[in-house]
């Protein structure tokens, strides 16, 4: 079957970078893999390092992720055997994230992203007299220390702090309505919004300073049911 280093090179890591471009859309990707030959050999990885940037995952653009992931079982004699990869048991990856205030502004053209942000603030948008379909082409994010800031129009913006209720859940609250054209909606079912990001993921800081947000923590990943 030849040493563990030939396996990494021949099989294992474009196996790994097939796989991730199946996930998501990726501009620049850098994988290390690191373990001894008997481990490699028996199937499972212990540790993986991935770098990456220029991500796209569902609709939702993100500037670079990093992913760190270990005892890792994987189909290695089928993907010998030119079987594509797979995994053989959940295993929990660590990440680092980073999104620019380009990155929420080009994820508007997601009809996934237009959809939870209306699922939001739908209530506010209807006030202000915005359909779904201007959302997309009418709303821009800035980003600034503490905050997100939502603006409608050059004079008309919606301002607001995100922080974490717990690993699993996001907040929204203390609302600022800034407009010399409109008058404020009704925001106060704002005071204390929940957006809950489920049990696959663990956020554990998040930290939005000029122009980006930074994310740490860690997600999730199941095998396939059918390979079980």
């Amino acid at each position: 079957m030849g040493t563990a280093p030939g396996i990494i090179g021949r099989v294992l890591a474009p196996a790994i970078k097939l796989w991730l471009h199946s996930q998501a859309t990726i501009a620049q990707l850098d994988l290390q893999i690191g373990g001894g030959s008997r481990q490699l050999l028996g199937g499972t990885i212990p540790d993986v390092a991935i770098a990456a940037q220029g991500i796209v995952y569902q609709g939702l653009c993100l500037e670079r992720m990093s992913l760190l992931g270990s005892e890792i079982r994987v189909n290695l004699p089928q993907m010998v055997r030119g079987q594509a990869f797979q995994l053989l048991q959940e295993i929990r990856i660590q990440a680092e994230v980073q999104l620019l205030e380009s990155n929420f502004n080009d994820s508007l053209a997601s009809e996934l992203w237009q959809q939870a942000l209306w699922q939001i603030l739908g209530d506010c948008w209807q006030q202000l007299g915005l359909s779904l379909e201007q959302l997309a082409t009418q709303l821009q994010f800035r980003l600034r220390p503490d905050r997100l800031h939502l603006q409608f129009a050059p004079e008309t913006e919606l301002s607001l702090s995100l922080d974490l209720a717990d690993p699993q859940t996001l907040r929204l609250h203390s609302p600022q309505w800034q407009s010399a054209s409109q008058p404020a909606p009704d925001l106060q079912w704002l005071e204390s919004y929940a957006i809950a990001l489920g049990e696959d993921v663990a956020i554990a800081s998040l930290v939005i300073s000029e122009g980006q947000v930074d994310l740490t923590g860690e997600f999730r990943v199941l095998p396939r049911a059918d390979y079980l």
